[in-house]
């Protein structure tokens, strides 16, 4: 279908651009949007965390003028100048009258160049939260500016807000479409002339709901960043609904009910998200104050089966455990390199973690190393990644506190010839984390299991040369055993968003045996 789809967007750049598509979609609205309420707090901060891995937009990217050299690649600075996601500093939008002025002639020259149908600024997710924000701050710039200004303000964005009701959404990935539903459906209530489209608008939304938020509450991505923004957006249009005495959707409902318990139960003790999936692990606040606008009571979830991972909880411990996800429908753009990783903490301590996601300046070769799998805490063969798993097996069993879960993956059969199955179990107290490690088939090459350590966590080997303490900051310390011998070995945090020097125990081996079984154990022994 690849030529299909070429041929498509080629025609389609024929047309917008030779028939001047502008003049089709009218150059005036009749009315000015209609005051909507205020948008769900951090929304932008929200959708940075999920694009770019980060909590809010440093401020050296905010524009201060507008000139020929405006980016209008499909570059990461473009998109966030050209959808203008940095419009939703409230703090500054609502005080500071220089940056209302400078905004004003930012969009009268952004207008006067981009105004008209462009191949990348008017794609639908980009266009989709340009709309969107510039519908909210619409009251902002117009007010007490001159007519004129009112006029081609208005008339630039309706254009945009028609467009957008039947732009297609190919061409971008599974979480970016509901930036489109997002401007889609908000313009829609801005637009008198637009409410017409709402249906349409709505039957788009709810098929998109159905087929990338899974039963669990994930997403296909299994990043919980990308699931915490499309609760935001879900939450953000059926405040809408409200605002205007209206029944939000059920399937918005349901989708809403569906993404709390897995956001929740992605969460350690200090509130910010396991490292997984191209994560970082902070921005618990944020969290925290988009739960609160969900307004759902609803526990964390124990077990998402369809997105790979399971949580075990006993007294102030928590085990975040990727039970590993197939190249099936629902996954296929899944990581799967963590396979049968976890991550441990016991209250606001992190003890065995991911190495997460380098921030700053894109590096090919640091992303590469932070995805693979020696940077999770598993087990893996002749250091080459997991995959493609096509199939698993997870078990969980709990039983009066006690928490096992047994899970498997072929990621290796092909290569291999052998299978990898891990077992957590975490006792009533939370206070004894048990691991057993095993693969199943003789193989040519060797396995290695690595447990990175938390950068605030301090390590020691024993004399046996099988055991070693983990001291954290406060707090238990803990002891670490296991049935191989152990070595302790330099490794790197980025759960922060920047380099932090660790630690990681790891422990190696041949498979010259028909099975071969690794047991270890993590147990406290005594408050610091």
């Amino acid at each position: 279908m690849n030529w299909i789809e070429n041929l498509y967007f080629k025609t389609q750049n024929y047309f917008y651009s030779v028939f001047r598509y502008n003049f089709i979609l009218g150059t005036r609205t009749s009315f000015a949007p209609n005051t909507l309420p205020k948008a769900t707090p951090f929304l932008h901060q929200v959708i940075c965390f999920a694009d770019n891995n980060i909590a809010q937009q440093p401020t050296d990217k905010l524009p201060k003028s507008f000139d020929q050299k405006w980016p209008s690649d499909d570059s990461a600075d473009a998109k966030i100048l050209n959808s203008f996601r940095w419009t939703a500093d409230q703090k500054a939008g609502s005080k500071d009258r220089d940056f209302v002025e400078n905004l004003k002639k930012i969009i009268t020259n952004w207008n006067a160049l981009y105004g008209t149908w462009h191949p990348v600024l008017w794609r639908s997710d980009i266009l989709g939260e340009r709309v969107g924000h510039l519908i909210r701050v619409h009251g902002l710039v117009c007010y007490d500016s001159p007519p004129k200004f009112q006029n081609d303000f208005y008339a630039a964005l309706f254009r945009q807000a028609k467009y957008l009701q039947h732009v297609s959404e190919q061409k971008i990935n599974n979480w970016q479409c509901f930036l489109t539903h997002w401007g889609r459906i908000l313009s829609t209530f801005a637009f008198i002339e637009l409410r017409k489209s709402r249906p349409h608008a709505l039957t788009k939304l709810e098929l998109d709901i159905e087929r990338y938020i899974l039963p669990d509450g994930g997403h296909p991505s299994r990043n919980p960043a990308i699931s915490l923004l499309l609760l935001t957006i879900l939450c953000d249009i059926r405040d809408l609904f409200i605002y205007f005495g209206e029944q939000p959707p059920n399937k918005l409902l349901s989708g809403i009910d569906r993404l709390v318990p897995f956001i929740k139960g992605f969460r350690h003790g200090d509130g910010g998200f396991a490292l997984f999936n191209c994560n970082d692990a902070r921005n618990s606040n944020l969290i925290n104050k988009i739960l609160d606008v969900s307004g759902v009571k609803a526990r964390a979830l124990k077990n998402a089966r369809y997105t790979g991972f399971s949580r075990l909880r006993a007294g102030q411990s928590n085990v975040l455990f990727d039970t590993g996800a197939t190249v099936n429908l629902y996954l296929r753009d899944g990581q799967q390199s963590s396979a049968l990783a976890f991550e441990f903490s016991n209250g606001n301590n992190r003890l065995i973690c991911n190495c997460g996601r380098r921030m700053g300046k894109p590096s090919l070769d640091w992303n590469r190393a932070l995805e693979s799998s020696a940077a999770h805490s598993t087990i893996i063969l002749g250091d080459q990644n997991i995959g493609p798993i096509h199939n698993t097996s997870h078990n969980r069993n709990d039983y009066q506190g006690n928490r096992l879960v047994e899970a498997t993956h072929d990621g290796y059969l092909k290569r291999f010839g052998v299978t990898i199955a891990r077992s957590l179990y975490l006792d009533p107290s939370g206070h004894d984390l048990r691991g057993e490690d095993q693969i199943f088939g003789r193989s040519k090459t060797y396995f290695v299991t690595r447990f990175h350590v938390h950068p605030d966590v301090k390590i020691l080997s024993t004399e046996s040369g099988r055991s070693a303490i983990l001291k954290p900051a406060r707090g238990h310390t803990w002891k670490f055993e296991c049935n191989f011998p152990l070595n302790l070995e330099q490794s790197v945090y980025f759960g922060d968003g920047i380099l932090r020097r660790s630690t990681m125990i790891v422990l190696n081996g041949d498979l010259n045996a028909p099975k071969t079984k690794i047991n270890w154990r993590l147990t406290a022994k005594k408050d610091s």
